[in-house]
């Protein structure tokens, strides 16, 4: 190996598959005893292989099916694994209605890495582990897995979709454990994440602070799924709300505009862990004008509730205070969306 090239004897370690279809590609994972992986983008296994980390004799290659790739709206969002972050990011449905994961997928890395990078490698990696999980955990989708297990009826499918099995269905929470691979069996991948409908006067954001030299490499992430009702019309209140500089002058127009939480969601990202979720935190904004006094109550809550560590990144008191600033965009930018889903530009400066 020369750099980050593989040569022609190192190509010849392992042997490339090309099935032509999911079934093909479980039955032959099944069939081979030696070490084995499924490979889509190949942007963090390739890597490994050059490094000498991982040394598969097989690599099953999912790049060609298509049904893998598909964007899909069918009662909610349909996301393929073999999907790229970069056509996740510029698909104006996800940019209009799941924001959060646009927000993710279009700053995850160099956009050479988003054209290649697939969304069900980059979860299955989970490297970085925050940036993508925190934004699709806010939507909690279901987990469609390929294998041969007996197909499933959830989601009142037949258990066989375009001809291919499912093997089974899993909540997003039970797919991601903490320290470890996701719960897949060896013949299983993942086909595609079922994102339900989001309701009207819904907004999503996620922020992050990453290494100014390691754009993909978070110190802290936020994600935040807000769903409000306003007390007037405020269609034309906008360019007001977005002319604000300080979150106490933001709160107090909220107030004033008695905009109430109905529903929210509140993850905060980190390193080498699954993202987080502030319940109590929640249950304050819940059922209440968003307020000075009951965002102070809210994020409170958070920072009692967060235990930062000090790590090679960042220390401790650094990734506490970091929390709170982006647990106070991730909502502003939230309720913004929520409020006025067809306003094109934001004010990223602001807040």
């Amino acid at each position: 190996m020369k750099g980050n090239v593989i040569e022609e004897d190192e190509l010849s370690k392992y042997e490339l598959h090309t099935p032509r279809n999911i079934k093909e590609a479980v039955e032959l994972m099944s069939s081979i005893e030696e070490e084995a992986y499924y490979v889509s983008g190949g942007s963090k296994l390739i890597p490994l292989i050059n490094q000498n980390k991982v040394a598969p004799k097989h690599l099953i290659s999912l790049k060609e099916m298509p049904d893998l790739r598909g964007i899909k709206r069918e009662k909610g969002l349909r996301l393929g694994s073999g999907a790229t972050l970069f056509e996740v990011a510029h698909d104006e449905f996800v940019r209009r209605y799941y924001t959060a994961l646009f927000d993710a997928t279009n700053e995850l890395g160099p956009r050479e890495i988003r054209r290649v990078a697939t969304l069900g490698g980059s979860i299955c990696c989970a490297v970085p582990s925050m940036h993508l999980l925190c934004s699709l955990l806010l939507f909690d989708p279901d987990v469609a897995v390929a294998g041969m297990d007996p197909p499933t009826h959830q989601h009142g499918m037949t258990g066989v979709q375009g001809g291919f099995l499912y093997g089974r269905f899993m909540g997003i929470e039970k797919f991601v454990i903490d320290g470890e691979q996701p719960p897949l069996k060896k013949q299983e991948f993942v086909k595609e994440f079922v994102l339900p409908p989001v309701w009207e006067k819904t907004g999503s954001a996620y922020v992050k602070v990453s290494q100014k030299k390691a754009k993909d490499l978070g110190l802290l992430a936020a994600g935040a799924r807000i769903r409000v009702s306003a007390g007037e019309d405020l269609s034309q209140s906008r360019n007001a709300f977005a002319g604000m500089n300080a979150l106490s002058d933001v709160f107090s127009a909220l107030e004033n505009w008695k905009v109430k939480c109905e529903e929210v969601l509140i993850l905060l990202g980190r390193p080498a862990a699954p993202p987080m979720r502030f319940r109590n935190a929640e249950d304050i904004l819940k059922g209440n004008v968003i307020s000075p006094k009951v965002f102070d109550d809210m994020i409170g809550s958070v920072l009692a509730d967060i235990a930062p560590v000090t790590g090679i990144t960042a220390e401790a008191w650094y990734r506490k205070e970091i929390a709170e600033i982006l647990v106070s965009r991730a909502l502003v930018k939230g309720i913004d969306r929520a409020l006025w889903p067809d306003e094109k530009v934001r004010p990223e400066s602001s807040w």
